[in-house]
């Protein structure tokens, strides 16, 4: 019995409260009026964002042991760690987005505009970006407060990463929410997004900064490989240049020599001939050393393979107005009848203690 009566406490509480919202529709109205207005202003100066996505598929180094232990270790949970001598993977690609150095690199990207006009990627996001409505209240008052601090002097000689000003540090950071890299750890696939009011922009920057991306790795993967080619080219060019002068040396004292029988100018031949064949040797042994070099430098530059190339979005991303506009409504309800069921009874009750007197 008590059980059905504390039931039907319930109902009576929950009716009562819906028949208290109906009765102040008029005041719920007016919440929902002015959560509109605000949907509505909030539909009309909101900035419309294009997303253009690249994925890529990178080539690993890990052996064929080492991935199938990797494979275990997604099957039951865990890891087993990176079989790998790279200190760059694909799960670190994401990093390699908000270093500012990368960042700085595509400043000067020129990107050209849905209507035409080509400019530096850093002027687009600093003078063509505008903001919301709603914005500007802040945007004046920091305006109002930067009077009174002293004007930041800006070096010239382009940007120094290790001492930005105020407006390079914004633009980085606007960089890093329009610049998106997620790897996914069961397939190594590697999907970079970038996020921009004009779509011709945000493709052209996806594509840009997918090729900065394949650059970097290679650079960094085959950095010891290209100082050894230096290294052994120079030595192969130094051994042939050894050796031409040295076969130039024994060709000339031969033929002058042609004829004489005497047994020092043949120790003399034979000394040239002997030292000729030991450049000869340092010169082959080079020229293989050479070619095995260059073969290694190959084998040590990863090969990208895109799986979807950068295209330029027809269609804004984001909430549509529709909904924003029925979240708007829906939160005039919300706070509307929170008014009228405590909000309002609150008021109503300290007023009635202050003053002594029902209101």
């Amino acid at each position: 019995m008590e059980g059905t009566e504390v039931k039907k406490s319930k109902e009576i509480n929950v009716l009562g409260i819906l028949k208290k919202i109906l009765h102040d529709w008029k005041t719920i109205s007016v919440f929902v009026l002015c959560f509109a207005v605000l949907g509505v202003i909030s539909v009309v100066t909101r900035t419309k964002q294009f997303k253009t996505d690249v994925v890529l598929a990178p080539e690993t180094s890990e052996s064929d042991l080492s991935g199938l232990m990797d494979n275990f270790g997604n099957l039951i949970g865990g890891s087993f760690g990176k079989a790998t001598s790279d200190a760059i993977y694909p799960e670190l690609y994401p990093n390699i987005f908000t270093s500012t150095t990368f960042l700085i690199d595509l400043f000067e990207v020129p990107v050209t505009l849905k209507d035409g006009s080509v400019k530096t990627y850093y002027k687009h996001l600093r003078y063509d970006y505008k903001p919301g409505l709603l914005s500007y209240p802040m945007i004046y008052l920091q305006k109002f407060i930067s009077l009174f601090k002293e004007k930041e002097v800006v070096k010239n000689g382009g940007v120094d990463p290790f001492c930005l000003t105020k407006e390079q540090y914004k633009i980085c950071n606007a960089m890093r929410r329009n610049i998106q890299c997620v790897v996914d750890q069961r397939t190594s696939l590697i999907t970079v997004s970038v996020t921009d009011i004009d779509p011709v922009v945000a493709a052209t920057m996806a594509d840009s900064v997918t090729v900065r991306l394949q650059n970097y790795i290679i650079d960094y993967r085959t950095k010891k490989a290209r100082h050894d080619l230096e290294y052994v080219t120079e030595m192969y060019t130094q051994a042939q240049k050894e050796y031409f002068e040295i076969q130039a040396e024994y060709a000339k004292f031969a033929d002058a020599n042609m004829n004489v029988v005497r047994a020092s100018q043949k120790a003399l031949l034979e000394n040239l001939n002997n030292e000729m064949q030991l450049k000869l040797n340092l010169y082959t042994s080079m020229a293989q050393q050479l070619q095995m070099t260059r073969q290694r430098l190959q084998e040590r530059t990863p090969a990208f393979m895109i799986i979807q190339p950068a295209t330029v979005s027809l269609e804004a991303t984001g909430m549509s107005s529709f909904i924003r506009l029925f979240i708007f409504c829906f939160m005039g309800v919300a706070f509307g009848s929170i008014w009228c069921l405590y909000i309002r009874d609150f008021i109503k009750r300290r007023k009635e203690k202050e003053t002594g007197r029902k209101i």
